[in-house]
Parts: structure tokens; sequence; C-alpha cells
């Protein structure tokens, strides 16, 4: 991990005669910072951590916690997706490197520097997600069925077992909806040559084929699993036909699969279930918020979703267009940008 760090700066180093801004991204580079400062004294650097930065508690676990502080602390400014990974970091700079720390302003002073810490909740490009789904073709569903929709990489913290379970628990609570609705999760692969991923794997095809074969009919399987990769003119229309989004991760630095499918509502109003452990659930009020490990209460949000007046499900999606419309890719790089 040093020698790749080290390796980046190095390359970032001499990649321009006079860069006005260098900005380094995500948990592989943290230390990079560091060996950019070392070269570059005078270099205005930034960086952007684009999963949560834990809490005291958690973070202090690692045996490099104060290596890992001190070398983003080397930057002008660390951006984080929302105020609580912020609000972390300030934490653990004081605990744990017993510095100043100006919560209001949001700055920390070290030795040689006063470092500014903030929020800059990442967007999508909203305008080509909307215009894939109003040029996709329809997706292929069956007439009169109502879709429950699940797309993800197949990553042990975006929660499909437990989605499932939920899915499970809403059947045997809502027996009108067997036959009538259908969960489609699609599972995108990755890091199927780590061991894990390939049991989670595993665990997932198990669990698909326990609750088809608990409930499935001779015209209709409860759950469609696809693992594959997708086109995104194909998921363009499979968010937008839709009638309820499940975004159910177990923890996620913001999530845009939520933010894709509000871009991708152009048609008729569906329902965004959200976790409430999802960055993006700070910014997203108007979804059905959900803790995805209560699989008693994601079931109940799934009922509560598919009966949503379209009254109802019109304002909550209006308010969730209009928001990641203003607040898209391109306004959350020039925030960054302006700040750093």
């Amino acid at each position: 991990y040093e020698r790749v760090n080290a390796r980046f700066a190095e390359v970032a180093a001499e990649a321009l005669p006079d860069p006005s801004l260098i900005w380094v991204h995500d948990y592989q580079l943290m230390r990079t910072p560091l060996y950019l400062r070392q070269r570059l004294p005078e270099q205005r650097l930034a960086f952007f951590l684009h999963i949560p930065f834990p809490p005291y508690d958690v973070f202090r676990l690692l045996p490099w916690d104060r290596d890992i502080l001190r070398a983003l602390l080397s930057c002008d400014l660390v951006g984080f997706h929302v105020g609580i990974y912020a609000r972390n970091f300030l934490d653990c700079a004081e605990r744990l490197l017993d510095l100043p720390v100006d919560r209001e302003r949001m700055l920390v002073e070290c030795r040689d520097r006063v470092v500014g810490v903030g929020a800059f909740p990442i967007g999508i490009d909203f305008d080509l997600v909307q215009s894939r789904a109003l040029n996709a073709t329809a997706a292929r569903v069956a007439h009169g069925e109502r879709i429950v929709l699940g797309a993800d990489r197949l990553d042990y913290t975006k929660g499909i077992p437990e989605r499932i379970r939920a899915f499970e628990r809403f059947l045997e609570r809502n027996p009108e909806h067997r036959g009538r609705t259908v969960l489609l999760q699609l599972a995108v692969p990755s890091r199927a040559q780590v061991t894990e991923y390939r049991e989670l794997k595993r665990q997932i095809e198990e669990m698909v084929g326990r609750v088809n074969g608990r409930f499935a009919t001779a015209r209709w399987s409860p759950i469609r699993y696809l693992y594959r990769e997708v086109p995104p003119d194909r998921l363009g229309a499979l968010y937008r036909d839709a009638d309820v989004a499940l975004v159910t991760p177990l923890r996620d630095g913001m999530n845009l699969v939520a933010k894709e499918f509000v871009a991708s509502q152009v048609d008729q109003p569906g329902v965004l279930v959200l976790s409430r452990l999802a960055g993006t659930a700070e910014n997203m009020p108007e979804a059905v918020l959900v803790n995805p490990c209560d699989i008693e209460g994601t079931a109940a949000a799934i009922q509560l979703a598919l009966s949503m007046p379209e009254e109802e499900r019109r304002e909550r999606l209006d308010a969730l267009r209009e928001r990641e419309k203003r607040f898209d890719v391109h306004e959350w790089a020039a925030s960054f940008l302006d700040a750093a």
C-alpha cells in the first residue's frame, strides 16, 4: 500500500509543470497526499473519500489510524459525501492526534497548516440518465405484474440477502401479491476471483431458489435474478418501468442507484425505498427510509410503496427529481473545486 501510494505521488508530481491543484480520490490512495506534500511543499492538495468515514470507536481499531489521518491532513481540503462522515473525521483528528478542531467552521489546525473539511454530496449526470430512460424500449414484463427492482454490484455491503428475506416476508404477510408482484434483482459481477464474493454469489442463488420453490406457480416466479452486466439503455428501461426501487445497502458512502432510479422515472411515478445507512439518505428525505437489517420493517415498506396513492408518489418523486437535477455531478465537481 505504501509503495503504491508513493508511486502515484511520484507520477502526479511529475505530470504537470505547475498544477494549480492536485485532487486525490478514495481509500486506495489515502497516503498519497503525504508523499505529494514531501515532494511539493507549497502545492495545493485536496482529497475526496467515496466511502463512509467511520466513527472514532471504529476507526481507532486500525493499527495505522494516526498514519492515515496525518497523511490526509497533508491536504488543504478533505471532502466527504455527507456531514456525518466529515464530523467523524473531525472527531478522529481531535481525539487521536490531539489537534484543535473548529466544528462550526469545519477546520483542523495542524502544525503547518489549517485544513478545511467539508461535505460534498456527489450527484449523477441527471440529463444523460434521464435521456436513456426516455429513449429506452419497454422492459419485458408480464401484463399486470408489479416490479420491485434491486440493482447492485454483487457485493457484501449491498444487503442483497437481507433484501431477499424482506421480500419473502412481504409475500408471507401479503398473499394477495402472490402471482402479481415480482422482485427483479440485478447483480452485476464483481471481484469474482475473491473467495468471499464467490460464497456470497452461492448464498444468494440458494436463497432465490428456495423462495421461488416456496411460492412459484406454473406461470409466476416471485424472484427473477440476473447475474450479468446490463447495457445502460436496458438499465434505463428497468429503472423507468419499476414500480418500486429497493435500494437497501447495509452501508454505502452515497449510492448512485437511488439517484439513477429517480432520474429515470419519466413515466408513471414509482417509489424509492432507501436504506437509512446509505449516505444518500441524508439528502433524499422523500424516499421511504428503512433499516436494511430490519426484515419486518423493510417488508412493511414494500407494501407501503406498492399501495401508495399516485398523488403522494408524484409529490415525493417530483421533489427528489428537482433536487437531483439541480445537484448533479457537474455541480458536485464545481462546488468541490471552488472550495479547494
